[in-house]
């Protein structure tokens, strides 16, 4: 009996890796037909040596006394050992135990799968019933580790994640903008779940673009500017000669100036007479009003009479944003969470120390709680509209993101391995 599990054990532990070596190098070196020739060949050799062992150890196997019995007894223990060793592989690779880092522990358990096999088919009935315990134990055990564990792929992008920095919450009455941490968890920008209450956009833009730049559209658009906004958009003439255009997001006029063309446009909550009128007062820019919008020296730019309404200057393309002077923008009801690994938990604002551990921070048109989590900063910013209270009740509420939520938070694994589906089988 000794004889024969240790000589299993070794083929296990030294046959089988060899075999496994020789099929991956003649994948690499022949193609596709490498592993049909040196698969079956690598069989043949273990085979061959469990035949030799068998053959050796008649008397301690239930199977060595015939020579059918001894092919089936082959059969089993080359089989069966190969799932389980396999198994086994997938397993400790997937770091659930820790072991295939170490050459000496891949040694000793590389042979066990083969070995139990065997001791499931000796003589004695308590070695028999010691072996196949051994076997059931070892794999159910292993089911349990594989259902718990986290698979490599998913090790690798939690590393990746920089988790330290990783902070949700959920904030009553909002919903995250990102919810692909599941439910009302998130992190970034939050919502109000009542859309009601937010002010819809309401800006106005004015930008200019070069006739030589401009496209034939057909139909009533007739000359259009590119890039300046509304290019591509549906367009209806009206009765006087104006060309209206509007898109899936926007609307509005175009009007010529000189060698330009100005697109005038908003949201489709700004009223189609507001931007009519606009498109009717478009002038170019005077100094001003460069010097209102601390543009001085800039070209291109153009202004609009448009009562209640503030102007910018905007970047690409360049022009003017007007927005309403007495409605509050929809940021003013947004809540950000952030993070940072910084010491400094003010940052030039101006704060005041509270209880908990907790700084109210507020700046130019927000205002929120900062606190600290070991080296990082968790910051909970509102709008001026956002109630001070439940501000202070996120940042107290905020909490590192759980593994599930980080990977729920990444895109998906394109492919998953076997192992990795019966893990998910195994959870449910």
């Amino acid at each position: 009996m000794v004889a024969q599990l240790a000589a299993t054990w070794t083929i296990g532990a030294f046959g089988l890796p060899a075999a496994a070596g020789v099929v991956a190098l003649a994948a690499y070196t022949g193609g596709s037909g490498g592993p049909m020739v040196a698969g079956p060949l690598a069989a043949g050799v273990l085979g061959i040596l469990l035949w030799l062992t068998i053959s050796g150890t008649a008397t301690a196997s239930v199977l060595g006394g015939t020579i059918p019995m001894r092919v089936l007894w082959v059969l089993l223990v080359l089989g069966p050992g190969t799932v389980l060793w396999g198994f086994g592989w997938a397993l400790t690779a997937g770091s659930v135990f820790g072991i295939a880092g170490d050459a000496w522990l891949v040694l000793l358990c590389g042979g066990l799968p083969f070995a139990f096999v065997a001791g499931v088919l000796l003589r004695g009935r308590l070695a028999r019933t010691a072996a196949t315990g051994t076997v059931v134990v070892l794999t159910v055990a292993g089911f349990v580790a594989l259902a718990a564990s986290t698979p490599t792929a998913a090790q690798e992008r939690l590393g990746q994640a920089g988790r330290e920095t990783l902070y949700v919450v959920s904030i009553p009455g909002y919903r995250p903008m990102d919810t692909s941490y599941g439910g009302h968890v998130g992190a970034g920008g939050f919502i109000s779940e009542v859309p009601e209450v937010i002010p819809p956009q309401r800006w106005i833009t004015i930008v200019a673009s070069p006739r030589g730049a401009a496209v034939d559209e057909p139909g009533p658009c007739g000359e259009t500017a590119r890039g300046a906004g509304l290019d591509g958009a549906g367009c209806t003439a009206e009765p006087d000669g104006w060309i209206y255009r509007r898109d899936g997001s926007e609307h509005g006029y175009q009007v010529t100036s000189g060698e330009l063309l100005v697109v005038v446009a908003g949201p489709h909550a700004v009223d189609r007479q507001v931007l009519r009128a606009a498109a009717a007062t478009v002038h170019s820019a005077t100094p001003a009003e460069l010097s209102a919008l601390n543009a001085v020296g800039k070209e291109g730019i153009h202004m609009a009479d448009v009562p209640g309404y503030i102007a910018h200057v905007r970047g690409e393309p360049p022009g003017v944003t007007m927005e309403p002077a007495n409605v509050p923008p929809p940021q003013n009801l947004l809540i950000d969470l952030s993070t940072a690994l910084t010491v400094d938990m003010c940052g030039g604002a101006d704060c005041t120390t509270e209880p908990d551990g907790l700084v109210y921070r507020r700046t130019d048109g927000r205002h929120g709680y900062v606190v600290r989590h070991g080296r990082v900063n968790i910051s909970v910013m509102g709008g001026l509209a956002v109630d001070r209270t439940l501000l202070r009740r996120a940042a107290l509420d905020a909490r590192p993101a759980t593994d599930e939520e980080i990977l729920g938070s990444m895109p998906p694994v394109p492919e998953q391995s076997f192992l990795e589906r019966l893990r998910a089988r195994l959870r449910g």
